[in-house]
Parts: structure tokens; C-alpha cells; sequence
């Protein structure tokens, strides 16, 4: 595998502090009201939502920073609610998932594994890039999971 040098990018952002036990409640609907937002704002979708994670570590109950990202372009003729922010460049190592998100964790295994082969510094941020959703067919579920490296250990 190789490290995949993700660019910059304009987003309009919710941010909380939680863990993977409590992600549910932040599902669907903070997109959408991301989405909303940004279109009542005059701003464009440029890309599918992003959900990036700082800190987790796999386990239930540990907390860590969670940031809902949807890129957006233009000017706003109105106010937005969320905040508007530059998303930083972001090295990872990265693969599609097909499937229901239960089983991301495959995912997740697979590219550590390859970091930790490839002598590769994780860098506690990995984002996970909603392609395609499907909430009566999660079978059909398409996401893009990025793990964070920081150069050689």
C-alpha cells in the first residue's frame, strides 16, 4: 500500500468530543443539517461527507475529538450555523469498504497492519469518507476509510 497525500479542502464543520459507543446520535442527521445548511447558505457541496477522528483507539468507551466535515465551495450570501474552516493536508494509507459500517473494523486491521509492515508512524487521526449510503441496504454502503501516518518510524 501506498501513503496517499490528501489536499486541503474547504468545510463547513460539527465538532464534539465523544466516544465510539455514543456515535450513533450524531448519524444521519448532523449531515444532513451540514448539507442543508450550506445550500441555505449559497454555498456548493464539493464531495461527500467526512468524518474524522482523532484519538480513537478502538475501544467503547475512550474518548476523543470527532469533526463531521462536508466540503463546501463559494461565498456565503447567508450565515451559517456550523463553522466554516480549511481542512488540513493529510497523509494515509487508505481502501475502500463495501458493506455495513459494523464491519469497518476489517478495514481499519488491513491498513494498520500495512503501516506497521511498512515501518509507518500512525498519526492518531483516521477519517472515513461516506461514497455511497444506504440505510435499508447497508450491504450497499461504500466508504472510503483513511488512516493517518506520519512518515517513518
Amino acid at each position: 500500500m501506498q501513503i496517499i497525500h490528501n489536499h486541503p479542502f474547504s468545510a463547513l464543520v460539527f465538532e464534539t468530543d465523544t466516544t465510539l459507543s455514543d456515535l450513533n446520535q450524531h448519524v444521519g442527521h448532523v449531515a444532513r443539517d451540514l448539507a442543508a445548511d450550506a445550500l441555505a447558505s449559497g454555498l456548493d457541496l464539493a464531495g461527500p461527507v467526512y468524518w474524522v477522528y482523532e484519538g480513537a483507539d478502538g475501544r467503547p468507551d475512550t474518548r476523543f475529538h470527532l469533526t463531521i466535515a462536508q466540503p463546501v465551495l463559494g461565498t456565503a450570501d447567508a450565515p451559517t450555523r456550523y463553522t466554516r474552516r480549511e481542512m488540513p493536508p493529510f497523509a494515509s494509507l487508505q481502501q475502500l469498504h463495501y458493506g455495513p459500517w459494523p464491519d469497518l473494523c476489517a478495514a481499519y486491521q488491513s491498513l494498520i497492519g500495512a503501516a506497521m509492515q511498512q515501518n509507518l508512524k500512525l498519526s492518531g487521526i483516521s477519517r472515513e469518507l461516506y461514497i455511497q449510503m444506504d440505510w435499508e441496504h447497508p450491504q450497499r454502503n461504500v466508504t472510503l476509510v483513511q488512516v493517518g501516518v506520519d512518515g517513518m518510524i
